[in-house]
């Protein structure tokens, strides 16, 4: 089995990782809301459904416990720091300049 990995949008930089993770949770937030009003939620009783507001973007999230170990067996890692496995992987978190001069964090791929 291949190992996981992050793979950045705008680089195509591989980060991968030593083992795959033991575990893997994914939540996903759509960009649909309820419509609201200042007193509340909008509904009433001809409506069978609440009213949608779509407002664009959402969010991905992974929550994943992954494994750093500078001494595995069979590793090709040759640092004996674990700081330099998961200093980019902390650099992800971190605001840059993206393609339309905004600061924002990269984009990045898990696979």
């Amino acid at each position: 089995m291949e190992r996981a990995a992050f793979l950045l949008e705008d680089t195509n930089e591989r980060l991968g990782c030593l083992v795959n993770p033991e575990s893997l949770v994914v939540r996903r937030t759509s960009g649909v809301q309820s419509r609201r009003s200042v007193s509340g939620q909008l509904t009433g009783s001809s409506l069978s459904d609440d009213p949608l507001l779509f407002t664009g973007g959402g969010r991905t999230e992974l929550d994943l416990d992954l494994l750093f170990d500078v001494n595995l067996p069979g590793s090709s890692v040759t640092s004996s720091d674990v700081r330099d496995l998961t200093g980019p992987l902390w650099d992800l978190a971190e605001n840059r300049a993206g393609r339309n001069r905004r600061k924002q964090v990269p984009m990045v791929r898990f696979v």
